[in-house]
């Protein structure tokens, strides 16, 4: 049967007329959406990131409502490596710390090291004035004696090295070797800094004591002459002193051996003699003045007394270009009479401007007398 459908659903016209076909309207594909400026594609995508449009649910269909404020977050990968580069910044930290004070304990070493080293260098190559402006000498004594000539005429000391060396913030130590007639011998040097620059103050520079009376001529080293009975200072080495002859006394020349060490005072023992020419006239002049004695009732040797020289004549007093005094030892034989005793008596000797000598004596024993008379005279 055929007819047509109305609004109410009735049925009209013919009933077997064929009912119409439904068609399903065409799907409408949402609408592209193109993503948010700096936001990143695939696994790592922000879903905030998306376009307003579609965050929240967002659609065309409420255009009035406004998109929610946008948050970036840092992915995963990014937040681990930031987190590993922390650590690894962190425990770098102590290592530069540390490098950066090795460093500075190394150029303080180094800089006590290439002072010390440089002093006792300058000593063994005999450079004794670059040596006191180096260390300048802090212990008691004269140093005429530190100076270039006197060094040089010296056997120096050998193999200068420098050994162990301790800082204690601005204070420090530092040993030295080298090599001298004992031996190998180390000496440790006490040091200061001050405005960033090391100073030694411990010198090298050792006390020697001329035991000589004065009554010959000058003792020099180097031709510098040493203060008799004064300490003079001197670096490290073997000197020797000069050997000198002025056609009266001889000056022998002598060794001293010194070896750095401050504490220590180095003995200088100096042998003059009188030249044998002087000597054996002296020693007549002496003989005569004994036997007149001996002659002379009131003299105080016995008479009938011989003589005979003891000792040689040797220096006693004064000594100088135009006179020198010597005294000459006897001994003093009695007929009859074993043993012997000792009488000295003193001869002075003035040399004339045309080079001859002339002798006067005193009395026998004249400077043991309890009044004792200096009455130079003719010695026969």
């Amino acid at each position: 049967m055929s007819g047509r459908v109305d609004a109410e659903g009735g049925t009209h016209g013919r009933p077997d007329e064929a009912m119409p076909e439904f068609v399903m309207p065409a799907e409408v594909p949402p609408p592209v959406v193109e993503p948010a400026a700096g936001a990143t594609e695939g696994p790592d995508r922000d879903p905030d990131a998306l376009a307003p449009s579609t965050a929240r649910g967002i659609t065309d269909l409420h255009p009035g409502e406004a998109p929610p404020p946008v948050r970036r977050r840092l992915a995963w990968r990014q937040l681990i490596a930031a987190g590993a580069i922390g650590v690894v910044v962190g425990a770098a930290i102590p290592g530069v710390i540390q490098a950066v004070e090795r460093g500075a304990a190394a150029a303080d070493r180094a800089g006590l090291e290439s002072l010390a080293l440089e002093y006792v260098t300058a000593i063994a190559e005999q450079r004794a004035d670059d040596a006191t402006r180096l260390v300048p000498p802090r212990v008691p004594g004269d140093a005429p004696l530190l100076v270039d000539v006197a060094l040089q005429s010296a056997i120096p000391i050998s193999d200068p090295a420098v050994g162990v060396v301790q800082i204690d913030g601005d204070s420090g130590r530092v040993d030295v070797r080298f090599r001298s007639g004992r031996g190998e011998q180390t000496r440790t040097l006490e040091a200061d800094r001050a405005d960033g620059a090391w100073s030694i103050r411990t010198t090298l520079a050792e006390r020697v004591m001329l035991y000589d009376p004065g009554l010959g001529m000058p003792t020099t080293i180097g031709g510098v002459a040493l203060e008799p009975m004064q300490p003079v200072l001197l670096y490290p080495g073997i000197y020797t002193t000069d050997e000198r002859d002025d056609g009266w006394v001889r000056a022998a020349a002598t060794q001293v051996l010194v070896d750095g060490d401050p504490v220590t005072t180095s003995d200088l023992m100096v042998s003059t003699e009188v030249l044998p020419a002087l000597a054996e006239a002296a020693g007549r002049e002496g003989m005569r003045r004994a036997e007149a004695c001996a002659a002379d009732p009131e003299c105080e040797l016995p008479t009938g007394a011989t003589f005979e020289a003891a000792v040689d004549p040797y220096l006693s007093g004064a000594y100088g270009p135009e006179g020198i005094e010597l005294g000459v030892q006897l001994e003093v034989r009695l007929p009859g009479e074993e043993g012997s005793d000792i009488v000295d008596v003193p001869v002075r000797v003035q040399r004339s401007a045309d080079g001859s000598h002339a002798f006067e004596c005193l009395a026998p024993n004249a400077y043991m007398s309890p009044a004792p008379r200096f009455d130079w005279g003719p010695c026969g």
